[in-house]
């Protein structure tokens, strides 16, 4: 009888440790979100390197978009759009703003000169850096070799439009500049980055008709048993609230993030798809 009123005793303490882990973790979790939310109302509405990079593929294609896409999109619109967030970006970061940015919205919108963006970037960036903004800056630079222009961006880490801007602003003859990421090519990225989740949107949305049809009709096979552990509410709340929130916020990005940003370093130039790496392996981690 003794035995029997231990081991009650035990299990009502660990239903009541393991309800107050849950309400501790739920609580957490719910701070958590209330700080994301309150930093997501301050802060400006600035769009990252990825979805900045799809603006660009959006530029770097508009060449080569077919006459009705380009009329439904409407002329110029991807290039105003890009300056539009670039601006966003340059005001929010009104204090140090990205070099490259601030770079790239000088070169797609030339009265962003006046605005001292030029002479800004001049006292961020080294010295090696400096070359190209003193030849932006002198009309007489234009139609440098492509060599000599390849020396002033190299110590740039720019992306492929400012590159090839630049190139363009720069260079002798436009030809030279041409890197194989603009027309076709970059319509092809383009479309894929753009209508791909579109397409898959659909297909998986048309997938969950065909299910709810076959339900309807009587005609879909009989779901396997459903096989699980025996997880109750304070366990689900433990796994989800605690587990993939608290721990997945707090303690596993602080482990990797240095980890990850050391891996990635060398990637530093292409911040697009060093940006798409860290999401690619903090997830898996």
């Amino acid at each position: 009888m003794g035995v029997e009123n231990r081991a009650l005793c035990v299990a009502a303490e660990g239903r009541l440790v393991k309800g107050l882990l849950a309400l501790l973790s739920l609580s957490l979790c719910g701070l958590l979100w209330i700080s994301g939310l309150q930093q997501s109302l301050e802060r400006p509405s600035v769009n990252d390197a990825l979805s900045l990079r799809q603006l660009e593929l959006a530029v770097q294609a508009e060449a080569a978009l077919p006459p009705a896409l380009a009329r439904a999109l409407g002329e110029g619109q991807p290039r105003q759009a890009l300056i539009q967030e670039l601006r966003k970006g340059v005001e929010a970061k009104a204090g140090a703003p990205e070099p490259d940015r601030s770079l790239e919205l000088v070169l797609l919108e030339p009265t962003a000169q006046d605005a001292g963006l030029l002479e800004g970037l001049r006292s961020q960036v080294p010295p090696e850096q400096r070359a190209l903004l003193d030849a932006l800056e002198r009309p007489a630079a234009t139609g440098l070799p492509t060599q000599a222009v390849d020396l002033l961006l190299a110590p740039w880490p720019l992306s492929p439009l400012t590159r090839q801007l630049a190139c363009e602003r720069l260079a002798a003859t436009a030809q030279s500049c041409d890197s194989g990421d603009t027309g076709p090519a970059a319509l092809g990225r383009w479309l894929a980055v753009s209508l791909g989740p579109v397409v898959l949107l659909l297909l998986g949305t048309g997938l969950l008709i065909r299910e709810l049809w076959q339900r309807w009709r009587r005609s879909a096979p009989p779901l396997p048993p459903l096989v699980g552990p025996p997880l109750g509410l304070a366990d689900v709340t433990i796994l989800i609230a605690g587990g993939f929130v608290v721990l997945g916020e707090l303690f596993v990005p602080q482990l990797l993030i240095p980890l990850v940003q050391g891996v990635l370093a060398p990637l530093a130039n292409t911040p697009a798809l060093n940006q798409a790496l860290q999401v690619l392996l903090l997830y898996a981690g």
